[in-house]
């Protein structure tokens, strides 16, 4: 590792769904992981503060999450990229093909980029958006139709989008040329309009439940906080990723691994996960690469010798394991 590092401050609730097995819950205002400084990829307290008490998801899926509510409406900001994860910018790229002044399908998309921009209102033109380069599409508030068994029903992906707290449509981000960092709570939104930016390095993704996604190969950092047992779909989407952060997604199968050859950072602790043999059969997790498999319920006596075999590649592998 070389130091450098990615980190988001996503100063909005994340909803992290329990209600798909998801084991790590985010709460406005809490604190995700272990105390301490977080891991590259990993989405810091922006506050620094813990607290206790289940956020709208948790208590929704009938579970309970760290943190204290925090404040509904207001978009979030997310820091700056790193300059090993990010492309450079310049140039007015995909924005040459826009509407001018701008236009956003979903409102709830275009009040949450007037924030980035601290543009409340007014036309936005090409030229307001060649500076954004991260952008948090995940609003504080969460709709309290929420419930156990269908948690998303509330949502309608079929009408035109309006102003709801959740985001149903990405027209128009396509027009953001210079994106390098986005948050998402994808459910069922159409993702193929994220082809279309060419410099989009970093995703933090919710649920996603789409069952077809574009190949987006520029995407080289991913941190997803639920997964639905669509991992092969989900990773397959993205070819060249180099840092990879699902701990507390629910993953059981990590066999879509095998053909990411480019990846170094590797966080799959506390899920599921019984079998590591495909970061074993993985030919490019070498020498310098690090593996986080802690509070997985695999055997350890069945799998120590994979995990020799990586520590023998010269891969860095935290395990529970003695």
């Amino acid at each position: 590792m070389t130091g450098k590092r990615t980190e988001f401050t996503i100063k909005a609730c994340t909803r992290c769904t329990a209600v798909l097995s998801c084991s790590l819950l985010m709460a406005c205002g809490g604190q995700v992981g272990a105390p301490g400084e977080p891991p590259a990829g990993r989405v810091p307290n922006p506050s620094g503060s813990g607290g206790s008490g289940g956020g709208p998801l948790a208590a929704a899926a009938g579970g309970s999450g760290t943190g204290s509510a925090g404040s509904t409406g207001s978009a979030g900001s997310i820091g700056a990229v790193s300059s090993d994860s990010a492309g450079s910018g310049g140039g007015a790229g995909a924005a040459g093909a826009c509407a001018d002044p701008l236009i956003f399908a979903d409102p709830d998309v275009d009040t949450l980029v007037r924030g980035e921009l601290g543009r409340p209102s007014g036309p936005l033109h090409p030229a307001d958006v060649v500076g954004l380069t991260d952008l948090n599409l995940v609003f504080a508030s969460v709709p309290t139709c929420l419930s156990p068994g269908k948690p998303f029903d509330c949502i309608d992906y079929a009408s035109p989008p309006k102003a709801d707290g959740w985001v149903t449509s990405l027209g128009g981000v396509e027009c953001i040329p210079n994106l390098r960092s986005l948050a998402l709570d994808p459910i069922r939104v159409d993702l193929a309009l994220l082809a279309q930016l060419p410099h989009l390095a970093q995703i933090w993704f919710g649920p996603v439940l789409e069952s077809t996604l574009p190949s987006l190969p520029q995407v080289t950092t991913l941190t997803m906080f639920a997964l639905s047992g669509n991992e092969d779909l989900v990773l397959h989407a993205f070819p060249s990723l180099r840092s990879l952060h699902l701990s507390g997604a629910g993953v059981r199968d990590i066999s879509a691994l095998v053909g990411l050859v480019a990846l170094r950072l590797i966080d799959l602790s506390g899920n599921q996960i019984t079998d590591v043999s495909p970061l074993v059969a993985n030919p490019g997790i070498g020498s310098g690469a690090r593996v986080d498999i802690t509070n997985n319920p695999f055997s350890c006596a069945a799998q120590m010798q994979k995990i020799a075999a990586l520590r023998r590649r010269g891969v860095v592998v935290t395990t529970d394991c003695p």
